[in-house]
Formats: structure tokens, C-alpha cells, sequence
């Protein structure tokens, strides 16, 4: 890991728990100060009080003072501990620094997008070790939860933080097995079986069957690994393929 990513990482990882303020890019506000913070960055009615209730909840536990964030400035903060930013972005700014990559790797910034405008990016979060971390909402506050790739619309490489998987690389988040279907990550491994020359499956659906299974198997014991029929860590990675899950 280098230096860059280790200050990112520390930034990121510590901000865990802290309130989510529209606006914020890691203010530091106390008991006296934080509901005029909110009321001149939050304008509507739910959202000013989804706020303080947040912020009170947490000062009753006797904190001294918290750090605000919104998406774009939790992980414009974080970049900006890295040495890698200067200022804030928001999402839409973030984004076009990215190389998009259809794989995430650790580091990884991960978008959501408006659904009437694709190309509007309305929410950004940041993929590490088999979990997102972003600034999810008033209710819930800056978060690391285990990564949902159905959650998020599309991805990017931060130049300077990370580097984008090569082309093609098969990643998997989640251990695979009967009887899941229709699943990206099970076509997946059917194309690493189906390269090295198991045959009997079609990697045409994502559909994990008993054939699928049968063939897993045969692949493990094979390789010496305990053949169960499940893909988890061992069999994806010895298959060639690139482990991010949890």
C-alpha cells in the first residue's frame, strides 16, 4: 500500500459514524454550534431535523465534537488528506477525474446516477477490502457496510490512488453456489471452468446449477481443494480469478 493510499485510508476509515450534513467537507462543530451549521446548510423542514436528531444523538453520548459530511465531501476530504486534492468536488466532478473500469478494486470510487439523467452523478462512495464506505444519509451518517454491487451504477479509478484491474479480469464479491440464478458473477466463473477446459456448462446464463456444481467440484478436487461444489475465495482465485469479497 503506498503512503497515499495509507492517508486516505486512515482519513476514511476514522470519519466511520460521523454525521451527514448537505454541505459538509468535514466541519468540526460542538453542542453550541451545530444547529446553526445545519439550519444555514439543510432547507427543508426533514432534512434540518433528520440532521440535529443525528448530531444530538451522538453528543448525548458526551462527544465533543463532531466532523460533518455529504458524499462528495467525505471522499473529497479523504482525497484531500491523501495529498491528492486541494478542494472540494462534488459528484459530477469526481467523476469525470475517474478512469471508469467495470471492476472494483480497492480504491475503487463508486458513483450512483440520477435515473431521468445517466450521466448526472447524484451520490459517490468508495469500494475497500469488500465493503463500501460513503456519507449514506441523515438517518445513518458516514458508513462501511459490505459491498452491494446492485447499489451502485458505475465506477472509476482515481488517478493517483489506484490502478484499474486489466481488462477482462474476472472479480467476484461473494461466494457463489446452487442454486443462484441469472447472477453476473456465476457467468463468471462458467467462462474460467469453460477456459480451462471443463466442459458440460454454458456460459451463456448465470444460472448455478447442478451441472455448475458437478463441474466446481470437479475442478477442486483437481486442484487438491476441498471439493464441496462451493465457489468461495480458494476456487475463484485458483481459477485465475480476482477475490474482493469480505
Amino acid at each position: 500500500m503506498t503512503e497515499v493510499q495509507k492517508r486516505f485510508l486512515s482519513y476514511m476509515q476514522a470519519q466511520v459514524g460521523q454525521p451527514y450534513v448537505w454541505g459538509g467537507t468535514g466541519e468540526r462543530l460542538a453542542p453550541e454550534t451545530y444547529e446553526a451549521f445545519i439550519d444555514r446548510k439543510e432547507r427543508t423542514k426533514i432534512h434540518n431535523a433528520n440532521a440535529k436528531d443525528f448530531c444530538r444523538r451522538i453528543f448525548g453520548k458526551g462527544v465533543k465534537t463532531l466532523a460533518v459530511f455529504d458524499c462528495s465531501g467525505y471522499v473529497s476530504k479523504a482525497l484531500m488528506a491523501a495529498g491528492l486534492r486541494k478542494s472540494r468536488r462534488d459528484c459530477d466532478g469526481l467523476w469525470d477525474r475517474c478512469i471508469p473500469t467495470d471492476a472494483p478494486g480497492d480504491f475503487t470510487l463508486l458513483f450512483r446516477v440520477s435515473q431521468s439523467n445517466p450521466s448526472d452523478e447524484t451520490h459517490v462512495g468508495v469500494y475497500y477490502g469488500g465493503y463500501q464506505y460513503h456519507a449514506k444519509g441523515r438517518a445513518y451518517g458516514v458508513v462501511k457496510e459490505p459491498y452491494k454491487a446492485s447499489y451502485w451504477h458505475k465506477m472509476g479509478v482515481y488517478p493517483g490512488l489506484s490502478e484499474p484491474l486489466p481488462e477482462g479480469t474476472a472479480v467476484f464479491t461473494r461466494i457463489l453456489k446452487r442454486p443462484m440464478l441469472n447472477d453476473c458473477q456465476v457467468r463468471g466463473l462458467k467462462c474460467l471452468l469453460i477456459a480451462r477446459g471443463y466442459t458440460g456448462i454454458t456460459a451463456g446464463n448465470g444460472n448455478y446449477l447442478l451441472s455448475t456444481e458437478r463441474t466446481v467440484r470437479q475442478f477442486q478436487k483437481d486442484q487438491g481443494l476441498n471439493a464441496d461444489g462451493i465457489a468461495g475465495k480458494m476456487t475463484l482465485t485458483a481459477l485465475g480469478g480476482v477475490w474482493r469479497g469480505a
